[in-house]
């Protein structure tokens, strides 16, 4: 995930300017099939004796393996490498043990890094539904971990996150939503995947995706003999959501159904001087809570499958 510099303009020139009424307020969501993915998982891998960074990713099959302090002709014995929607740890372990055969390991292996994903797919293939999902992954949000929240395009544009119908427009244009700085270890990417690596999917491959991103210190564990075990619905804060009440006063509900984001977490005094997590005029989304943690113990299913 890549995050586009930060430059706010005020407001984007989009081909839709109409929103309908029961965009993003979404409450039934059986047009849609949920699933969870690993987009990608980065390792530290030391050697006993210094190697190159071609034999590492050739043995291991990844596109990307970065060497460390690397010496004459490029070798060195610390790499960290990316492995890119692996499928389970076995499929890993398997890649690992293509290196390891020669190439002893003078250290355990580290997780360095994890990307997590929650897509939506639209049954019957809609563009307008999943444009609706993708808006309802920012909207409802429980847990959104920066206030530097933008819709980015390309190089040096993105927008501040004022409306409910902006949101909507930018996403339909193609904008993803960011929200954390590319060098933070903890940061979250919304948007309508319709290309991979900018090759267009086909239409039954397009989805609605919120993923959020862990570096370091923000890693439950970075030992890849704990991450084996790794229960994945640890992960479900990331993926609740909130939802407005169905029968707000209409002067509380206008207002409300036009601000881009209702259901963050944060602190809020109470006319009593108490605090409360969440705004009162919010609920929790229990069905699309509920999907998405299905979608993570599934996940857990996948991945531990052939451990």
């Amino acid at each position: 995930m890549s995050l586009s510099p930060i430059s706010i303009c005020s407001a984007p020139a989009t081909r839709s300017n109409i929103v309908r009424n029961d965009a993003v307020e979404l409450t039934d969501y059986s047009r849609y099939k949920f699933r969870a993915e690993v987009d990608w998982i980065e390792l530290r891998i030391v050697t006993t004796a210094p190697t190159n960074f071609q034999t590492v990713r050739r043995r291991l099959g990844v596109g990307f393996a970065d060497p460390k302090d690397s010496g004459a002709g490029g070798a060195c014995t610390e790499f960290y490498v990316k492995f890119q929607a692996p499928k389970s740890w076995a499929t890993i372990q398997e890649s690992l043990k293509e290196l390891t055969v020669d190439h002893r390991l003078a250290e355990p292996v580290m997780v360095t890094g994890i990307e997590v994903a929650l897509d939506a797919y639209s049954i019957n293939q809609t563009r307008n539904d999943l444009v609706d999902m993708t808006a309802r992954f920012y909207h409802g949000a429980a847990l959104v971990v920066s206030d530097n929240r933008r819709a980015s395009k390309r190089q040096g544009e993105s927008y501040g996150l004022e409306t409910l119908p902006q949101l909507h427009n930018l996403i339909a244009d193609g904008y993803n939503i960011y929200i954390g700085n590319q060098s933070d270890t903890e940061r979250q990417h919304i948007y309508l995947k319709e290309t991979d690596s900018s090759t267009a999917l086909p239409p039954n491959q397009h989805r609605a995706r919120t993923e959020f991103t862990l570096e370091r210190e923000k890693l439950p564990t970075q030992s890849f003999q704990d991450w084996e075990g790794n229960d994945f619905t640890t992960f479900a804060p990331y993926f609740k959501f909130r939802r407005l009440k169905s029968d707000l006063p209409p002067d509380i509900a206008a207002p409300k159904r036009m601000m881009a984001q209702v259901g963050a977490r944060r602190a809020r005094k109470t006319p009593q001087g108490h605090y409360r997590a969440f705004s009162r005029s919010t609920v929790a989304d229990s069905k699309l809570n509920a999907l998405a943690f299905d979608a993570l113990r599934e996940l857990n299913r996948r991945w531990r499958a052939s451990v």
